[in-house]
């Protein structure tokens, strides 16, 4: 981060969660992806970054458990929300996961317990439902260690 100083005005990056994509987030700088760059060294000025923002979940693939989503309802809003920031779902666990989103009551649920135990799920990260929500009004990837998948003491 040595290099991202005051006169920076956008931090390019194809992925959330660098120490300049949080420094830049801290300082409100607009992440862009690099198409951003490309397309304008093409036209010969500096675009509109809007279109070219970093979405909070791209390059994720997120699935859900837990009681919260016992209900279709809540998977499909779920899903909805993933797709709207950026993100990838999937019904399943799978080792294209990278992120289990556990809602509710969620010691019982064996993906938690697959993602906690099987070696190859150990990329696998997982957070609250609070996550989710709270990425979409930050509008930004936020670290999924504030974000425990259960309450203290829960498991």
């Amino acid at each position: 981060t040595d290099d991202l100083n005051l006169e920076t005005t956008h931090v390019v990056a194809e992925s959330p969660g660098s120490a300049k994509y949080r420094v830049a987030c801290e300082r409100q700088t607009p992440i862009v992806l690099p198409r951003w760059v490309r397309e304008s060294a093409r036209v010969g000025h500096a675009l509109d970054p809007a279109p070219y923002v970093l979405p909070a979940l791209h390059g994720t693939c997120v699935t859900v458990t837990g009681a919260a989503f016992d209900e279709k309802r809540a998977r499909d809003a779920a899903r909805s929300l993933v797709e709207r920031l950026g993100g990838a779902f999937s019904s399943q666990l799978h080792g294209g996961v990278t992120h289990l989103v556990a809602g509710g009551d969620a010691r019982a649920s064996t993906k938690l317990a697959a993602a906690r135990e099987d070696p190859s799920f150990r990329g696998v990260r997982a957070v609250s439902a609070d996550w989710l929500c709270a990425c979409a009004r930050a509008r930004h990837w936020l670290p999924e260690c504030d974000f425990p998948p259960l309450p203290p003491g829960a498991g």
